[in-house]
């Protein structure tokens, strides 16, 4: 009888546990849903090596040390088959000398969130060689 009663006091807490830790992925999510269960935006892996070149088109600042950056993929770069505008955050872009109109490379972790435009983590940036 006591096993039993030992039994019934630890099996809700063995679901628990269970439960708690059912959803838990190593892997980012490939897409993001608002509370309607409406697509915002996913996530695509690019086979460019994690770079490409690109017309810078806008430069704003945003935070008191980071700009956000808007650029378009040059032709022919493996990127501008998922979007042809791409945005990223440039901690201390503005004191690099860039302007709008310029030709960089640009470094990143290899994803691009599907939105619109494409948002990317940037990794660094340098003077397109032309």
């Amino acid at each position: 009888m006591k096993k039993q009663s030992i039994l019934f006091v630890m099996l809700p807490f063995v679901l628990v546990f269970r439960l708690a830790f059912m959803g838990c992925e190593n892997e980012p999510p490939n897409k993001v849903e608002n509370d309607e269960g409406e697509l915002l935006a996913s996530q695509q892996s690019v086979d460019d090596s994690g770079s490409f070149n690109a017309k810078i088109i806008e430069i704003r600042e945003s935070f008191v040390d980071d700009n956000y950056v808007l650029v378009e993929p040059l032709e022919g770069e493996a990127i501008r088959n998922i979007a042809d505008r791409i945005s990223f955050i440039g901690r201390f872009f503005s004191n690099t000398g860039f302007s709008v109109g310029d030709y960089i490379t640009i470094h990143y972790d290899g994803f691009v969130a599907k939105s619109y435009p494409a948002q990317i983590v940037a990794t660094g940036w340098s003077a397109l060689q032309r």
